[in-house]
């Protein structure tokens, strides 16, 4: 999410100079895009609402894990307890509803990509 949401700040520059602003989060960015035309404001949302997601569950986890346990290891090889407090934090029923939820917002940045990058 967030080289799209770099790529999108500057391929649309030249209409949305503001989403260029120096340490402009990816949030801000999409939505700054939409303020300025250059993405629909459903797009806009859906990516900053994507991006939050994305950036809240690493949060939890670096929160969570020990750095002995930090490794490129799946998360759908955590522990039990942990997928539960995931889809706990995330007010999700279950651990694979979290999953399909980060998978609707990699999908949503995915298709932006397309979109615009190409």
């Amino acid at each position: 999410m967030d080289l799209t949401a770099r790529c999108l700040q500057l391929l649309h520059a030249h209409e949305a100079p503001d989403a260029l602003a120096r340490g402009l989060s990816p949030t801000a960015a999409f939505l700054a895009l939409a303020e300025a035309g250059a993405l629909a404001d459903a797009q806009a949302k859906a990516l900053a609402d994507a991006y939050a997601l994305q950036r809240a569950v690493l949060d939890f986890l670096r929160l969570t894990l020990a750095d002995a346990e930090r490794t490129d290891q799946p998360l759908q090889e955590a522990p039990p307890a942990l997928k539960r407090r995931l889809a706990e934090a995330f007010e999700c029923d279950d651990f694979d509803a979290l999953g399909a939820r980060l998978g609707d917002a990699q999908a949503e940045g995915a298709r932006a990509w397309r979109r615009h990058v190409g």
